[in-house]
């Protein structure tokens, strides 16, 4: 029986990624396919780094989250927070810890 939890495959917990400005959806890569409840994905949030919450819009498919992200100005640092047991596998292993994802746009 599988009791390994996912985990974000993202390198972007302690530097940020640079994106681009303008509108555009980012694939955030999980360890295995995950299920995500439309309850839980209003637990999911983007804040910049002021602590504004900024609008977006999720989707999951397979191992990815997809997060469509709204225009942006340039050199805005932003970060995507995932809480723990938000995230769960196709036996319902969950996510075991928060997870912080920094971005910069550019």
């Amino acid at each position: 029986i599988d009791k390994t939890s996912p985990k974000v495959l993202d390198k972007n917990t302690k530097s940020y990624k640079k994106v681009k400005a303008k509108k555009q959806t980012l694939k955030i890569k999980f360890s295995e396919n995950v299920k995500i409840s439309s309850k839980n994905l209003k637990k999911i949030l983007v804040k910049t780094s002021k602590g504004k919450k900024v609008s977006v819009k999720f989707a999951v498919k397979n191992n990815y989250l997809y997060m469509k992200i709204p225009k942006v100005t340039k050199k805005t640092k932003y970060y995507l927070i995932i809480p723990k047991n938000t995230v769960s596998d196709k036996l319902g292993n969950l996510l075991k810890s928060k997870t912080t994802l920094r971005y910069i746009s550019v």
